[in-house]
């Protein structure tokens, strides 16, 4: 489940930096463009702390089961 959400969030990421990208492009500076792009960007700092943390888990867990495998093999039960 947790990796089906970090991969939603890394769709959401791509379509935000996607729309603040052609947003700045195409549309018409104006004071709701502004305030859109500023929703947008919190938005994407949201999410990419989100990915960062799910990220510094996986490494975690991955260490932690990596270890556990180790020494299941020398013989030492944790």
């Amino acid at each position: 489940m947790e990796f089906e959400m970090a991969y939603q969030a890394r769709v959401a990421i791509d379509r935000i930096k996607f729309a603040i990208k052609h947003a700045e492009q195409f549309a018409l500076p104006c004071d709701a463009m502004r305030e859109a792009g500023l929703q947008l960007l919190d938005a994407l700092e949201r999410l990419e702390a989100l990915d960062r943390r799910f990220q510094i888990r996986s490494r975690v867990a991955s260490g932690h089961r990596n270890g556990r495998e180790r020494s299941n093999r020398s013989g030492v039960a944790r």
